[in-house]
């Protein structure tokens, strides 16, 4: 009988998911995350500060098999073989679980095929650091709805084949920076997107000194400081849509039945917020 319900006991921690925070050194996620008592296997959400390496972005991708969403935007990357802050080459290709991944605002190279077939990737924002982007980088990201690019002056795709291949780019928007849209539409390879739209302050996984604003009160938001008419869509970690309209007047209040993190995505801005 005990032995039965141990098993039992098992199976339903098995079925467990986590949302977790840690400090990372170089090399060392794996004994970073052991060491809250969780098994890498069981986390849905990970959210990482600290130093990371090659051996850690394999560990994501190889031994934690559940993730949907990862934030490294508080990461530095170290590596001997790599250059430092280098998504490293198919870091997390042919991911098919992962719907969100918030990069180092430090990055500056992404790496060749380093997202490519990550089918549920709903957005990407890339940083004004990034001055590289490699062969096939996005290549199958087929359910990309908008990519952020901060750079003023598109980063040069001249040399590198594919980059976007895969990704419809007449109902994905490209989001430039505030009067460089002249640029992205001749630039080679952004000029293939149909919809190429420039806002100003992109790119932002921050409320402080930002426009819009999250207050969070016993599961209910209060969102205030959007535009007029602006399109505002949450996404839960799953990537799923729970909330998708055009703003109406000043403030937002929203009901959130269920605890966990979300992003809160409009057309200049992309929040991470957690509901306790």
């Amino acid at each position: 009988m005990k032995k039965h319900l141990l098993l039992i006991l098992n199976c339903m921690l098995s079925l467990l998911s986590y949302a977790i925070t840690v400090e990372s050194t170089i090399d060392g996620l794996t004994y970073a995350i052991k060491n809250k008592s969780i098994h890498l296997d069981s986390i849905d959400s990970l959210t990482v500060t600290g130093s990371i390496s090659e051996v850690d972005f394999q560990t994501m991708k190889n031994e934690m098999a559940t993730l949907k969403f990862i934030d490294l935007s508080k990461v530095s990357i170290y590596e001997d073989t790599y250059p430092s802050e280098e998504i490293p080459e198919s870091a997390f290709n042919n991911n098919t679980n992962i719907s969100t991944i918030i990069l180092p605002s430090s990055t500056r190279y992404i790496g060749k095929s380093a997202f490519e077939g990550c089918s549920r990737l709903k957005s990407i924002s890339i940083p004004s650091s990034v001055i590289e982007i490699d062969w096939y980088a996005f290549k199958g990201c087929t359910n990309l709805s908008s990519i952020r690019i901060n750079n003023s002056t598109p980063i040069d795709l001249s040399y590198a084949i594919d980059v976007f291949h895969g990704i419809n780019k007449s109902t994905c928007t490209l989001y430039v920076p505030n009067g460089s849209k002249e640029l992205y539409q001749k630039a080679e390879q952004w000029k293939d997107f149909d919809k190429i739209i420039d806002k100003a302050s992109i790119n932002t996984f921050n409320t402080n000194n930002e426009r819009i604003r999250i207050s969070i009160k016993k599961g209910l938001a209060t969102i205030s400081g959007y535009s007029e008419n602006e399109k505002i869509t949450i996404y839960d970690i799953y990537g799923k849509i729970f909330y998708h309209r055009k703003a109406e007047g000043s403030i937002l209040i929203i009901n959130f039945p269920n605890h966990g993190t979300y992003l809160l995505n409009t057309e200049s801005q992309i929040i991470k917020f957690l509901v306790k």
